[in-house]
């Protein structure tokens, strides 16, 4: 079986997918792993990519090529997304991988970012009648719609877990004013979004992901457990009720909730909550699956980017 990686470098999150895809193109995960590099830290504001968060995402990169060497695979497909794409300095960036690692870094993109992640989501799955797939970033929100088979509509909301946190929140515990200020900003950019008359909510990334193992209190996290669970919006509700009254440090403790993103959970879990409210869904199924995946199967002329 042909083995490939790809790896998907976004605002928060540098994510390493090594797989093997099977003569019908089916892609089996060998390896899935992440790393915390907050690439976007300071992109909201400065827009630009600081020289430290470089370094930290490139350390991240030698590390993800050297398990994909050891494990003999050659062909490794890397992405950039929101952080990149809005970053006026990116060049130093891809620069950078270019020249240390030999790997072109292709720039998606909203609409390439969206249909990698749509299909992505959806390769491990039969879903009949439409379906919408929500992308939380750490800077940005992309919406899809459409059914296995075809994208109907795709948009892309300017909110994330990442820029979220840096723009309204300033103290620990937040307060009552901030946290009033985080939902009326996701409220107002979600005024102007169509209805989905959609059957199958599905949500991706990391902050979908974290609430359903903090959901199970899960102290490894387990993809397979993660893949196609579901979680209600009530269960949402009541993780954002513990975690808008506790420091920090003593949500670096609670289970499911890796330490490197105690930060940033509450502002995403909020953006989830509200665009379930707005859109009228009590459940999201989770996938643990996405770009990464997209990357793979556009490799494999399965989809067309």
């Amino acid at each position: 079986m042909q083995k490939i990686a790809a790896i998907d470098i976004g605002t928060n999150t540098a994510l390493l997918l090594v797989a093997e895809v099977t003569q019908g193109n089916e892609i089996i995960p060998i390896v899935q792993e992440e790393w915390i590099v907050r690439l976007g830290q300071g992109v909201d504001r400065k827009k630009n990519l600081s020289s430290e968060a470089i370094a930290r995402t490139l350390a991240a990169i030698q590390e993800q090529i050297e398990i994909v060497r050891d494990l003999g695979v050659e062909q490794i497909l890397i992405s950039g997304t929101s952080a990149v794409r809005d970053a006026v300095n990116r060049e130093i960036l891809l620069d950078a991988i270019k020249n240390d690692f030999g790997i072109t870094l292709q720039v998606l993109s909203g609409d390439e970012e969206a249909k990698l992640t749509y299909f992505g989501a959806l390769s491990n799955q039969n879903l009949p009648g439409d379906i919408l797939v929500v992308d939380i970033g750490g800077g940005s929100t992309e919406l899809i719609f459409g059914t296995q088979q075809k994208i109907e509509y795709a948009t892309s909301l300017n909110i994330g877990s990442v820029r979220l946190t840096e723009r309204f929140i300033g103290t620990d515990p937040i307060t009552d004013a901030e946290y009033n200020s985080i939902r009326h900003a996701i409220k107002e950019q979600l005024t102007s979004l169509k209805h989905f008359d959609a059957e199958q909510l599905v949500g991706i990334a990391g902050t979908i992901t974290t609430l359903a193992a903090m959901q199970l209190q899960m102290d490894i996290y387990d993809s397979l457990t993660i893949d196609n669970s579901l979680i209600t919006i009530s269960k949402v509700e009541k993780i954002i009720s513990v975690l808008k009254r506790k420091t920090l440090s003593q949500r670096k403790k609670m289970p499911g909730l890796k330490p490197k993103r105690a930060d940033v959970i509450l502002a995403g879990a909020l953006i989830l909550v509200e665009v379930m409210q707005h859109l009228k869904f009590t459940e999201i199924f989770v996938s643990d699956r996405g770009v990464r995946f997209g990357l793979i199967l556009q490799e494999l002329g399965m989809i067309n980017v």
